[in-house]
């Protein structure tokens, strides 16, 4: 997360599956309910219709 810059960097996965959380408020929505820092919760919250989402690089190689 990057609050000064309203954005945060999530897996591709989430980018993959889009259409399965009904667009991108419903991914934040998602991550936000497995938050335990209640600063980051909120923060998702008062800002997940302005957020910018940035999909990191997901190596498959890493679950070998």
């Amino acid at each position: 997360m990057i609050p000064g810059e309203k954005k945060i960097n999530i897996s591709q996965i989430f980018k993959w599956y889009e259409k399965d959380f009904n667009g991108k408020k419903s991914v934040i929505e998602f991550i936000e309910k497995y938050l335990v820092d209640d600063d980051k919760k909120d923060f998702l919250a008062q800002n997940k219709d302005s957020l910018t989402i940035k999909y990191l690089y997901y190596d498959r190689d890493l679950n070998m």
